[in-house]
């Protein structure tokens, strides 16, 4: 595992680093404020747009009554005009609403293109995460291993100066008892 991890760590790395630098600079939380403009704005549309075609069939049912009540051919083209005048409009309509949805897509499409695939940085981010926390487990028993060495030395460095002190006794005591 490590070996697979350590082949790859300086493609990884960089690779973390162009996610991070992306994704920063691509300010998702802005870009959410004006998704949220668009959607609204979109919803809206629809909502028109419905209006819209309820009016038109209306109109188209009207025309019908109309046309087959009509007296001259006067009136029946003046009522078409207006019948198609209204069909024009609600064109017009859908196609600014498309060319505001396609806009929109592209927009983030552009964008969202070039961001590199955060996946493999952030699984690498995760498997540092996780050998991070070993080492630290690692790092906190080796420390308290350390502290036990330090207070076992600190332990014989007393005992030596204490066998030093008896061995000078048992020699003053020695040359007290020869003299």
């Amino acid at each position: 595992m490590a070996t697979a991890v350590e082949a790859h760590v300086p493609e990884m790395a960089f690779s973390l680093s162009s996610v991070f630098t992306y994704w920063k600079d691509f300010d998702l939380d802005g870009r959410r404020s004006k998704l949220d403009e668009i959607g609204l704005k979109v919803a809206s549309l629809q909502e028109q747009s419905t209006a819209n075609r309820k009016a038109l069939a209306d109109a188209t049912r009207e025309f019908k009554r109309s046309s087959s009540a009509a007296t001259s051919a006067a009136e029946c083209s003046t009522a078409a005009g207006n019948l198609l005048r209204q069909y024009q409009d609600e064109i017009d309509t859908l196609t600014r609403r498309a060319k505001h949805g396609e806009g929109a897509f592209l927009d983030l499409y552009e964008q969202l293109i070039e961001a590199p695939d955060p996946a493999q940085a952030l699984a690498v981010a995760l498997d540092n995460e996780s050998q991070l926390a070993q080492l630290s487990a690692q790092v906190q028993k080796v420390s308290s291993e350390l502290a036990e060495y330090k207070a076992e030395s600190k332990a014989i460095k007393n005992q030596d100066l204490t066998i030093r002190k008896q061995e000078e006794a048992i020699r003053e005591l020695s040359a007290a008892l020869q003299a």
